[in-house]
């Protein structure tokens, strides 16, 4: 009977042991598939949210006696408002063709008729873009009374600044390849063959991809890195990186390189958004922190918001002026991949940070400055943080989530950054996430889906570079077009030295077109 009693206990064991072993499973089988064939957005469904709270009682009395259930009036449970369909706008600027119709009748005799009204409907017409061939003869001269022997000394007017000698190139066709290439992620094969149909137009794609790399080089260098020092004199940065694909000679194949990113928030931006800067490594180690956050001439002190990444703490040990803070986006991220396993619980904190989030929306609504956004989160969002620490930490010492389960891996990851989640609170220059730079680095990855993989090492910094103006541009709300343009237009007219650099940046720019507005108006 001891025998059988102790193989029971032994299957009973095993039973157990299986039973977690395929709840875990399921676990990523279900983050998987969701990662897959779900939605892109991670907003929770309002009729998901209330099937799991419906019947049951909040999870502080569900799950425990010690979780607090939140207010009701949470703006998670608000009925999202249906999004407004957006009208066509066209500028009072806009070329305008008006056609006038006349009924046959009254053309063959208008005097029999008069005019009463007129019926007005309105279309949008659209002209594709032409090429245009631009030749330069310039003419030479000499003096009426020179002799035979004087013919050498003609006069000869010189010729305007080009941006490259002995090339066709020009400012616009140079901004117009660049902003396929970086804003519309369009390959340059795909404007090859689009100049070739539309336009009968042939420019090979490895010509178009020697220019970039060109211009990059002679004109765009010394901008991005006057960008960068400037980005590391600020005291606070957020920063991240991306995976893109790059070919290596040798190799047979792709390898992994990564985009490391620095992004400056700015407060007096409508949307937060400042400069951003793009760097290639072809690691992810740390040691790529050095040239990210460090030049000749200046190193970053100051507070640094990122992800949990051990590169940063690494760095932050060899840098002791560096003070890192976490961000609540990666926290929620990892519970809202976790709803699966125990949805109560998962929910419930999840609702909590959703709470966070409510708090800075109205924030920004309101263009709060950074003292007033401290006081609001000391008052409202601090409590809030308090109550989900109490939560987690009760989880973990009851042991009521699996420590290998998803739930229980965002939990030790919450709790691993919690001190630097609580920075933000106290500081009211500080954001909550790190939202503002992935925004930034996303039209990389969407580029990536076209592009596939960067050429090489060099032209993955090539990109960098591009990607660091364009998309500061975009964020100053200025066409990178034109942007481009002016910029190709007037840099070789000067001597550019590295103190005039400065003033070609998109910052500079966004100053330039704001003046001439304010002075037009």
């Amino acid at each position: 009977m001891a025998e059988v009693n102790k193989e029971l206990k032994k299957l009973r064991e095993l039973n157990l042991q299986l039973s977690r072993e395929n709840e875990l499973l399921r676990q990523k089988l279900d983050v998987l598939a969701r990662k897959i064939f779900g939605k892109s957005s991670e907003q929770l469904d309002r009729n998901q949210l209330q099937l799991l709270l419906e019947g049951a009682n909040p999870v502080g009395k569900c799950e425990s006696d010690d979780l607090e259930t939140s207010d009701e009036s949470s703006p998670s449970t608000r009925p999202r408002k249906r999004r407004k369909s957006r009208k066509e706008s066209l500028p009072e600027n806009l070329p305008t063709e008006e056609i006038i119709l006349i009924p046959d009748e009254v053309q063959k005799d208008p005097s029999l008729y008069r005019e009463i009204a007129e019926e007005v409907s309105e279309k949008l017409d659209y002209d594709p873009a032409q090429f245009r061939r631009i030749i330069t003869r310039r003419k030479k001269f000499v003096k009426r009374s020179a002799s035979f022997d004087d013919l050498e000394q003609f006069f000869i007017a010189p010729l305007p600044p080009s941006l490259k000698e002995r090339s066709i190139l020009t400012p616009r066709l140079a901004a117009e390849i660049a902003s396929n290439r970086f804003c519309y992620h369009l390959p340059y094969y795909r404007q090859e063959q689009m100049f070739l149909t539309r336009h009968g137009v042939h420019l090979a794609r490895n010509t178009m991809s020697q220019w970039i790399g060109d211009l990059a080089s002679q004109y765009l260098t010394g901008i991005y890195n006057a960008m960068h020092e400037k980005m590391l004199s600020e005291t606070y940065l957020q920063a991240d990186e991306t995976p893109i694909e790059y070919l290596e000679p040798g190799h047979g194949s792709t390898k992994k390189g990564y985009l490391w990113t620095l992004s400056r928030p700015d407060l007096h931006a409508d949307d937060g958004r400042g400069d951003i800067f793009f760097q290639w490594h072809a690691s992810r180690a740390n040691d790529c922190l050095l040239k990210l956050l460090s030049t000749r001439e200046q190193n970053f002190i100051g507070v640094l918001q990122c992800d949990g990444y051990s590169a940063y703490e690494t760095y932050q040990q060899k840098a002791d002026a560096i003070d890192l803070i976490g961000c609540w986006a990666h926290v929620r991220r990892k519970f809202y991949e976790a709803r699966a396993y125990k949805p109560y619980i998962s929910t419930w904190i999840i609702k909590q940070i959703q709470n966070l989030y409510a708090i800075e929306s109205k924030l920004r609504k309101q263009r709060a400055s950074p003292v007033e956004r401290e006081r609001i989160r000391l008052v409202e969002s601090l409590p809030i943080y308090r109550r989900l620490e109490k939560a987690l930490k009760m989880l973990v010492t009851k042991r009521k989530v699996l420590p290998q389960s998803n739930l229980g891996k965002a939990i030790h990851y919450a709790l691993g950054q919690w001190d630097k989640l609580e920075r933000c609170f106290f500081d009211g220059r500080l954001e909550i996430d790190n939202n503002l730079i992935e925004n930034g680095i996303r039209p990389t990855k969407l580029g990536a889906k076209n592009w596939l993989f960067m050429g090489s090492h060099d032209a993955a910094q090539t990109n960098a570079i591009w990607y660091t103006l364009i998309e500061s541009a975009r964020r100053r709300k200025v066409d990178p077009w034109h942007y481009l343009v002016w910029l190709f237009t007037e840099l070789p007219k000067i001597k550019v030295t590295k103190d005039t650099f400065a003033q070609y940046t998109p910052e500079a720019y966004a100053r330039l077109q704001h003046h001439s507005q304010r002075k037009a108006s």
